[in-house]
């Protein structure tokens, strides 16, 4: 069917193929149709029949640019496809008998020391970044360890993690304290059920942290001062495991044994607290005040395992302003004789007085005896 209004023709071959032409053109010859057999190698398809080329002015052709070439002497249009000479240059191409025989494959573009070079410098790379996780992981294990020692007591039965080492008779961290000649008063803060008094296990070190958010200058130093003499008077070894944030328990809270989650496993550290009355009421009208914590041996006996002590830091301020040094220096050495077990007495030249109008900083002779008394506890491994 044609839809220009143009009659068209049909012819047939004798396969059944039928094609359409144009009226006016004359109809190509039909391309083979494969047979059963193969196709011949040769084969090639017929010319196109070119139709006659018309003449006069009106010739499509006739107005071609100058230079564009000529009708041929058939008068069919000029020469149609690339122009002569179009296409790769004469000898364009590898030269005759590339590559040589036995000639190594060719290498991609950069050349064997390109690639060299960049295998080198990825394995400098990988290196590098081995080693910075490598030192990520060390420092990162180094500090926990740090802070381990700096915060975890020693566990049950451990006499000797996290703190001094001896070769003392009994396991003793230092020398059994001598027992003062002369006797004077001192009660205990806890008592065996045969009188003895609750001590500390000489053969662990006390370890104890310190809050010092309210703490006056030069309250540090009145402290390590203070540890020394409870120390050289009792035998007892004090470790420092370096600040905390932890605040005493306030009214009927009672501070944990032990605080896994602040300070690891074993038994938490003592605490020693700079506060004021405004954080624990219990210190209006107090300068400071202590308690021990024990437990029972498998021995039977009991032993004081941890504890905490307060100091109002506000109070110490002022008597350190006024130049009242040696007052503050009694009053840490009152409530540090509490937390290694002494109790009051009342004649107010010991430092355990109950007055409180009265803070000797030098220990009495009713001092030194109650010291020696609870610096001569037994060993408890398994606690």
């Amino acid at each position: 069917m044609s839809t220009s209004g143009e009659d068209t023709s049909d012819t047939s071959d004798p396969d059944g193929t039928v094609s359409f032409a144009k009226a006016s053109e004359p109809a190509v010859p039909p391309s083979p149709v494969a047979s059963d057999g193969p196709v011949p190698r040769s084969w090639t398809v017929p010319a196109p029949v070119v139709p006659p080329a018309p003449s006069g002015p009106s010739a499509p052709w006739g107005d071609l640019p100058s230079g564009y070439g000529a009708p041929s002497a058939d008068g069919s249009p000029p020469g149609y496809g690339p122009p002569p000479g179009y296409g790769p240059p004469p000898g364009y191409g590898p030269p005759a008998g590339w590559p040589p025989p036995g000639a190594p494959a060719p290498v991609p573009s950069g050349g064997p020391g390109v690639w060299i070079g960049f295998g080198l410098a990825t394995l400098l790379v990988l290196f590098a970044l081995t080693f910075l996780a490598v030192a990520v992981v060390v420092r990162t294990a180094v500090d926990s360890a740090d802070r381990a020692t700096a915060t975890t007591g020693p566990g049950p039965g451990d006499t000797d993690s996290d703190g001094p080492t001896t070769t003392l008779p009994g396991g003793r961290l230092a020398p059994e304290p001598p027992i003062p000649a002369t006797d004077g008063p001192h009660t205990f803060f806890t008592t065996e059920p045969d009188g003895d008094p609750v001590a500390w296990d000489p053969c662990d070190p006390i370890h104890y942290v310190v809050n010092d958010g309210r703490a006056p200058e030069g309250a540090m130093a009145i402290l390590d001062e203070a540890i020394t003499l409870v120390e050289g008077s009792t035998g007892l070894v004090f470790v420092d495991d370096g600040p905390t944030d932890e605040m005493a328990p306030v009214g009927e809270v009672v501070r944990p044994d032990s605080d896994p989650a602040r300070y690891g496993d074993g038994w938490s550290p003592v605490l020693i607290s700079w506060t004021d009355a405004m954080a624990d009421p219990e210190l209006d009208g107090a300068a400071g005040l202590a308690l021990p914590s024990w437990r029972e041996a498998a021995s039977g006996e009991q032993v004081y395992i941890t504890g905490y002590v307060e100091m109002a830091g506000d109070y110490a301020a002022g008597l350190i302003a006024d130049g009242g040094r040696d007052d503050v220096l009694g009053i840490m050495m009152h409530e540090l004789g509490h937390l290694v077990g002494l109790g009051h007495v009342t004649p107010s030249e010991q430092v355990m007085t109950d007055d409180p109008n009265s803070t000797p900083s030098a220990w009495g002779t009713g001092d030194l005896v109650g010291l020696s008394a609870v610096g001569r506890g037994e060993c408890e491994p398994d606690l």
